[in-house]
C-alpha cells in the first residue's frame, strides 16, 4: 500500500499514491485550475509517466497532491502525486 499521511493543526488526512516518476526540471505537473476534461487529460498524463502501475482511479471530483523533490545529483525532479481518500478535522 502506498500512502502519504499528513497531520496539521486543524486536520488529519491520507492521500493514496497514483504516479511517481523523475523528469527534468518543468512546471506542468504543477498546474491547477481545470475544466473537467482538462483534469482528467491532465490525470492521464501524469499517470502515463509514472514508473509504477498503482491501478487507482481518478475522477473529477478528486483531490490530489504533488511533492517534488531533487534526485541525487539535483538536475532531476522526483515527483509523487496521490488522491485524497481520508480526511478528519481535528
Amino acid at each position: 500500500n502506498h500512502y502519504v499521511k499528513i497531520s496539521t493543526r486543524n486536520s488529519n488526512s491520507v492521500w493514496q499514491v497514483f504516479s511517481i516518476y523523475v523528469i527534468k526540471p518543468e512546471t506542468y505537473y504543477l498546474t491547477t485550475g481545470f475544466t473537467d476534461s482538462g483534469f482528467l487529460k491532465f490525470v492521464d498524463t501524469i499517470k502515463s509517466r509514472s514508473m509504477y502501475n498503482f491501478n487507482v482511479n481518478l475522477g473529477v471530483d478528486d483531490k490530489i497532491i504533488t511533492l517534488q523533490t531533487c534526485d541525487d545529483a539535483g538536475t532531476k525532479r522526483v515527483v509523487l502525486h496521490a488522491k485524497l481518500i481520508k480526511l478528519s478535522e481535528k
